[in-house]
């Protein structure tokens, strides 16, 4: 189902149109969320999905743009959702522009990856999803509260203060109503008179000169160089004072034009996270103090950084040895693990010979960046692998950190005797 099947009057809007809500959602969801979108449009709210792309301009940019330019993001949870980059990089670039993310969590909050709940532990979702229309009602009430407007309405600063204390003066009693807006009327009048009769102010016979203080240090650490496609950078961020509303940080390809970045992100605190480029090669972590003008005068430190093809040798794993007994117990003990790594759900599993990096016999989560694991052998014999990745969301050959074969049972003992033969 695409968005050409949304009912003819329900388009997407453009960010020229006016105060929009921007949807967020994975395209296997299009049943559940298209008809959800059509109810929302209904009641009036102007909104943002990519059946609004031009075909003509960057897919990213249109994205980008239309995030940095919504009231409110909506992101719609799913198992799907909680596995699609595109999703993820909506809410994240959302978080760390500053815009108001409300999540409706069709198929609970366990499904999100930690790196995501992280951004979102803080952020008041829609959980009682079970009923469309209750999910639209859930809806509407956040976007009121968020003081959205729908069509023909203003929004701004004004209009919201406005319409709070009109709710207020409902409440009261009607000859309190006629006092506070008689005050009001005389405050306004006083304020018209002072306006006219004020002297207009006098030119000083000289110039005091304000010395601005020079620019606060900024600075960008990282605690290593080397990363893995698309695996989260987590830079420290130095600074005195508060953090600049404009401060960028980006990526770029090595030796490439300041302006040249490839993602970014408005850091908000002293641990922002930014993801790798999914495509190995030479890069740079730039840190710029304006996102108006990316050039060499703004540009403020460059890192260099390397994206390999494998995360492999990204951390050590160790077993004492390599030969058990049926249902052993053993221990993998891991350690100078990556935090970056530990957030995107670096794992240790057991796997049989040579099978596929989602065909595990079981696995688990690395929690610290040292830490021992207890594993039981297999109930049969045969040789095994203990694998370690740097994510258990794509386990594959780009991921993959260690690889420990390992015998179990009885064909240790026929190994042993064919060598004597």
């Amino acid at each position: 189902m695409t968005s050409r099947e949304l009912n003819p009057s329900v388009k997407s809007c453009t960010p020229d149109d006016g105060p929009f809500v921007f949807i967020s959602y994975s395209h296997s969801d299009s049943a559940v969320i298209l008809p959800i979108i059509e109810a929302i449009s209904h009641k009036g709210y102007r909104v943002w999905f990519d059946g609004g792309i031009n075909i003509s301009s960057t897919w990213t940019d249109e994205i980008a743009l239309a995030i940095r330019n919504c009231q409110v993001l909506i992101a719609f949870i799913s198992a799907e959702a909680a596995n699609s980059n595109y999703v993820r990089v909506e809410i994240e670039y959302a978080l760390n522009n500053r815009i108001k993310v409300i999540p409706v969590y069709l198929d609970g909050m366990d499904v999100l990856p930690p790196g995501l709940a992280l951004g979102l532990n803080a952020t008041q979702g829609i959980t009682d999803t079970s009923d469309p229309k209750n999910i639209v009602t859930q809806i509407v009430k956040a976007l009121e509260f968020n003081a959205v407007p729908r069509l023909g309405e203003i929004s701004d600063i004004a209009t919201t203060f406005i319409r709070r204390r009109c709710r207020l003066l409902t409440r009261l009693p009607k000859h309190f109503t006629k006092i506070i807006i008689a005050l009001l009327a005389l405050s306004l009048l006083g304020v018209i008179v002072l306006s006219i009769t004020a002297k207009p102010p006098q030119t000083p016979s000289t110039v005091t000169i304000i010395q601005v203080p020079k620019e606060i240090p900024l600075s960008l650490e990282l605690d290593k160089t080397q990363y893995t496609p698309g695996q989260s950078i987590l830079p420290r961020l130095n600074y005195q004072g508060d953090i600049p509303e404009r401060l960028v940080i980006g990526i770029a390809p090595s030796g490439s034009e300041a302006k040249t970045i490839t993602t970014s992100i408005f850091p908000t605190d002293s641990s922002p996270v930014i993801n790798a480029p999914t495509a190995p090669g030479q890069y740079e972590i730039r840190l710029y103090n304006s996102s108006e003008e990316l050039s060499d005068k703004t540009l403020i430190q460059s890192i260099p950084i390397t994206v390999t093809s494998s995360s492999l040798g990204a951390f050590n794993v160790d077993i004492e040895k390599t030969s058990f007994s049926l249902e052993e117990d053993f221990e993998v003990k891991v350690d100078s693990v990556p935090q970056s790594m530990i957030l995107d759900g670096a794992m240790v599993g057991l796997y049989r010979l040579e099978a596929s990096g989602d065909d595990f016999i079981y696995y688990i989560n690395i929690d610290h960046r040292e830490e021992t694991l207890f594993f039981d052998a297999p109930k049969q014999s045969g040789q095994y692998e203990v694998r370690a990745y740097s994510t258990n969301r794509k386990m594959g050959p780009d991921t993959i950190v260690a690889v420990i074969l390992i015998t179990v049972g009885e064909l240790e003992l026929e190994l042993e005797q064919s060598d004597e033969n």
